[in-house]
Formats: structure tokens, C-alpha cells, sequence
């Protein structure tokens, strides 16, 4: 079977993506995972291998239009928001705080604390970062992380 037969079957796509990261340049790999988000929109692991393509490829802007047009595509949006926050989080602090924020507003976990942690200490905001793993270990005693 190919990928012309089962164009939506997700599977497939993730089976040919991971053939293009062994033998093929990477170029050829985000031409294909372009096409396979086209055919698979609400695939969160093909979107998020997009995002690492653009990633190794140092093209950070094309990372966040890829992770813009999930969202827009409405998948899994914690995971798109967590990954939108660390990758503007490198120089846009303002940014990564909305983003970081809409993740809270999605769902209060331990990991999302973390996140929203690192964060803050990553742009020297030390007070604010302590307060958050405060505030985690209080209401997720248990996470292992924080």
C-alpha cells in the first residue's frame, strides 16, 4: 500500500516521514509531512513531526506557522500552546507568556506549571518562576518534576 491509496491514514504518513528522516534530505521530509498535514489535519503527532523538521532546519518562523496552522486546525490545543510558549519563549517574552497563559486556561496540570516555570526563570524572572513551583508542588504533591 501507498501513501495514493490511504491518503488519510495517518499511520502511513508517520511510516513514509520516518523513511524521509533515514534516507532522503530534509527538504524532501517537510514536503511530504506539508502534504501529510494536508491530507491527516487532525493529526497531532504529524503536525508536531512538521514542527521539529522546521526546527532542525533552524527555521524557527516556519515552526511557528506550522504550529499557528494547527491551532487553527484545532489539535490538541495544550500541546500546540505549550510548544508555541517555549519556541517564542527564546526571544519573546511577551509572546510566550500569552501563549503560556492560554495553556493554563487549557488545563492546569503539573506539567503545565513546569512549562510556565522554566519560563520565567529562562528571562531571569527568578520570583515569579519560585511562586509557580510553589504554588505546583502545592496543588500536584505528587508530580515528580516539580
Amino acid at each position: 500500500m501507498t501513501i495514493e491509496h490511504l491518503p488519510t491514514m495517518e499511520s502511513v504518513w508517520e511510516k513514509a516521514a520516518q523513511f524521509e528522516y533515514i534516507h532522503e534530505s530534509s527538504y524532501a521530509r517537510i514536503k511530504m509531512l506539508e502534504e501529510a498535514v494536508l491530507h491527516c489535519r487532525s493529526s497531532k503527532s504529524l503536525w508536531m513531526m512538521l514542527v521539529n523538521a522546521k526546527l532542525q532546519e533552524s527555521d524557527t518562523d516556519g515552526a511557528k506557522n506550522v504550529l499557528e496552522e494547527a491551532w487553527e486546525a484545532n489539535i490538541d490545543g495544550l500541546q500546540i500552546r505549550l510548544t508555541q510558549a517555549i519556541i517564542c519563549g527564546w526571544n519573546s517574552y511577551d509572546k510566550a507568556k500569552s501563549y503560556m497563559q492560554d495553556a493554563r486556561r487549557i488545563e492546569d496540570s503539573a506539567r503545565v506549571y513546569m512549562k510556565a516555570a522554566w519560563l520565567e526563570w529562562y528571562h531571569n524572572k527568578r520570583e515569579l518562576a519560585v511562586i509557580l513551583l510553589e504554588d505546583g508542588v502545592k496543588r500536584f504533591p505528587t508530580y515528580p518534576k516539580l
